[in-house]
């Protein structure tokens, strides 16, 4: 029986907003992913594609017919919000509303949520205000770390996670053999990992509301090192959105030590956090490419 062909879009609009290494990255994790959910002995009924999408076709084209995930990445999210407000927000919210899936990744993180506070009373980096897509119906504060500048990874860390019971159960779900070798995926252990992180958010006050019985918003990752007085430990939340869903991360958990030191092989700052990132790899590639494998799971079975 011949499958479907169905497509993950990654936005990039140049490097105005979507951050070209993190695209690029973004581009090979997911391609790296695909072939793990292919390559599975019960693989999704679909063939997957990765590819880009631009600010003038996601305004223009009929995406929403071919593709099962839209993933905006790292970068900055104020031109997100210049290109895409009104019309660009409303094609990812109701694609999204009638079962596709969204993956926002550090800028893509704090785009998806009901508003923005990044560096807020920083004269010069500050920026607040509400957001459209709304997936996460609360608050993205940022950046959780100190030290933050744009155009640089000087104020990178390598940061301590705990996958919470529900990154757990996600995880065996969507990989069972794969989880029983590794062992530290059992309901009765704690998995935790550091991830690339550098100006990303928690997401403050996950709302416990629900819907149909149902969480609106699981936690699937929190900080396991920030200062004591920080109001939200949520690293990454999953959303439910209508008939959809939306996974929305504060930290790179995209992105693999190997891509950092290909992508930034003269930084000497990322030199120093390889050695801290490359123990935790095998927990960072399950963990995306269970969270990719549920996404276009999820779309295929509720995209109407």
């Amino acid at each position: 029986m011949k499958m479907s062909m169905k497509r993950i879009l990654v936005y990039t609009d140049g490097g105005h907003g979507a951050s070209l290494s993190h695209v690029a990255m973004t581009l090979a994790s997911l391609k790296r992913a695909v072939f793990n959910i292919h390559e599975h002995p019960n693989p999704p009924p679909a063939r997957f594609l990765v590819d880009t999408i631009t600010p003038e076709e996601l305004l223009r084209d009929n995406w929403t017919h071919s593709c099962s995930l839209i993933v905006m990445p790292g970068g900055r999210d104020l031109p997100y919000v210049a290109r895409l407000r009104g019309v660009g927000n409303q094609r990812i919210k109701d694609f999204v509303q009638n079962g596709g899936s969204y993956l926002g990744l550090c800028a893509g993180g704090y785009y998806g949520a009901a508003a923005v506070e990044f560096a807020k009373g920083d004269p010069v980096l500050e920026v607040t205000g509400p957001r459209e897509l709304g997936f996460f119906p609360g608050v993205a504060r940022g950046p959780v770390s100190p030290g933050f500048q744009y155009l640089s990874n000087a104020g990178g860390k390598a940061c301590l996670v705990r996958l919470t019971p529900h990154a757990l159960s996600l995880v065996r779900a969507m990989f069972p053999d794969e989880t029983k070798s590794m062992g530290a995926w059992e309901p009765d252990h704690s998995v935790v990992a550091r991830f690339y992180l550098n100006g990303g958010c928690s997401f403050v006050s996950p709302d416990t509301r629900t819907a149909a019985g149902k969480p609106t918003v699981d936690v699937l990752g929190e900080y396991l090192d920030l200062d004591d007085g920080y109001d939200s430990f949520a690293a990454v939340v999953k959303c439910r959105a209508g008939r959809g869903v939306a996974v929305l991360s504060g930290v790179h958990f995209e992105t693999s030590p190997s891509m950092l030191s290909t992508e930034f092989h003269n930084d000497a700052h990322i030199s120093k956090l390889l050695p801290e990132l490359v123990p935790s790899e095998p927990y960072r590639e399950l963990l995306f490419s269970s969270i990719v494998k549920y996404l276009l799971e999820s779309a295929l079975f509720n995209l109407k």
